[in-house]
């Protein structure tokens, strides 16, 4: 075989090599590209034998809600009831210019938290028998009740709440018992007071009683209060735990202990009502809590208390449409 034979036989072999390559980056990125567009199946289901017609409902969250934005989104939430409670007091007092700028405040935190929340877009979309489509409808939605935890603010925005509460019933010729009023969970349904905030803006000038009575209606519907027995302990544990982060945090490590210690006893009073679905789990965190007795001073151990605040705070029986932690925990897969 002479040169010339071998080096057009080299051109040919190169040139094969190329566009094997172009076509396999080609496949890739299409393959790619349809990956990206479809979906998981458990998110897409089908219903109906399409006979005659044929409906899928395909799901697809948009973000996802980490662990530390979780905490600070709960923490943005009562600073909305706290501006909420503040335009009812101006109100009450005839200030109606500084209850519109209140109200804009609680209006600004809104419109953080619903940044910061997972957006599921759910499409439904229905076909006849020859698979032409006849319906098709696209909505928006966000867990967006927020949970409050009391101890996380400094201000105790959930008085004024059970306050409007008691007074919402007494005009209904209604009395709410002290037990009516105790909690072991507080939700802000972010969605209706956004809804009263806004319609109290549009209200304040020319209307401010009707302002105020959507204002009212903020407070008690759009603020729920519910008590579990079971999550009663729980709720204790996640105090002691909270109030231990913060005393860590100013150096009073006696203190700190003693709450561990609290928690401790009030996880294995929630066991004992949960029964020996949690065991294992109540087991393995009081163990963690052990571990942190006389090391509280080292660097690290209030991040590990804040960690089992927040193992022990998504144990808290959830509602339908309520906010919760979407991306795994630190430190874990």
């Amino acid at each position: 075989m002479n040169i010339n034979s071998i080096q057009s036989g080299r051109r040919i072999s190169a040139t094969l090599m190329i566009a094997t390559a172009i076509v396999m980056v080609t496949v890739l990125t299409a393959s790619a590209s349809s990956g990206e567009n479809e979906s998981p199946e458990n998110n897409k289901t089908t219903i109906g034998t399409g006979a005659q017609y044929k409906t899928t409902v395909h799901r697809q969250t948009k973000g996802e809600l980490s662990e530390e934005d979780f905490r600070q989104v709960s923490t943005l939430a009562p600073q909305i009831l706290q501006h909420l409670n503040a335009a009812v007091a101006c109100l009450d007092v005839g200030d109606q210019k500084e209850a519109k700028a209140e109200l804009n405040q609680g209006e600004k935190l809104i419109h953080v938290i619903r940044d910061m929340l997972p957006v599921t877009i759910v499409t439904t979309v229905t076909e006849n028998a020859r698979g032409k489509e006849v319906y098709r409808d696209e909505n928006h939605i966000q867990d967006d009740l927020v949970p409050i935890y009391e101890m996380m603010t400094g201000v105790d925005v959930v008085a004024p709440i059970i306050d409007a509460k008691k007074e919402g019933a007494a005009l209904e010729g209604l009395r709410l018992s002290d037990a009516e009023i105790l909690h072991t969970s507080v939700l802000l349904d972010i969605s209706y007071v956004d809804r009263k905030i806004r319609r109290a803006l549009e209200l304040l000038s020319k209307e401010p009683e009707k302002a105020r009575e959507e204002l009212n209606l903020a407070q008690t519907v759009g603020v729920d209060f519910s008590i579990d027995k079971d999550d009663s302990p729980l709720v204790k544990a996640q105090r002691a735990l909270r109030l231990a982060e913060r005393m860590i945090n100013e150096n009073k490590m006696e203190g700190a202990e003693e709450n561990l210690e609290v928690a401790k006893i009030q996880l294995e009073e929630y066991c004992s009502l949960a029964g020996p679905a949690r065991k294992d789990e109540v087991d393995k965190i009081q163990k963690d809590i052990g571990r942190l007795f006389g090391k509280l001073e080292k660097e690290g151990a209030e991040s590990s208390v804040r960690d089992l605040w927040q193992r022990v705070t998504g144990w808290l029986t959830e509602k339908s449409g309520q906010t919760h932690q979407t991306a795994a925990p630190s430190g874990e897969e």
